[in-house]
């Protein structure tokens, strides 16, 4: 979260608000975990995270290194863009609004 949050703080120094979009990841996480039978610990247990991890990236709360993407991406034989969808957050709000 952190990491975030010091990206954000280096694209509000430099980039003014409208040359970028701000980005929200939504994932797939819960699906592949059904589609494989598995549980939120047993997922844990296979890439190498806790339970809480994979709660939290489920809950949109964090969002995964890059390594922990692919790993899951590699678990579910899948790309990592058919478990991770960033969602452009102003699109979405002007989309509400129309």
């Amino acid at each position: 979260m952190v990491k975030w949050n010091f990206i954000n703080f280096v694209i509000d120094l430099y980039c003014p608000k409208d040359l970028y979009l701000e980005l929200a990841m939504k994932n797939n996480i819960k699906v592949y975990r059904a589609m494989h039978d598995l549980t939120q610990e047993s997922l844990a247990e296979k890439v190498g995270v806790t339970r809480q991890t994979i709660h939290a990236i489920e809950k949109g709360k964090y969002d995964p290194s890059l390594e922990l993407a692919f790993k899951l991406a590699r678990l579910f034989d899948v790309c990592i863009e058919d478990i991770f969808l960033y969602e452009d957050r102003e699109a979405r709000n002007s989309e509400r609004k129309g």
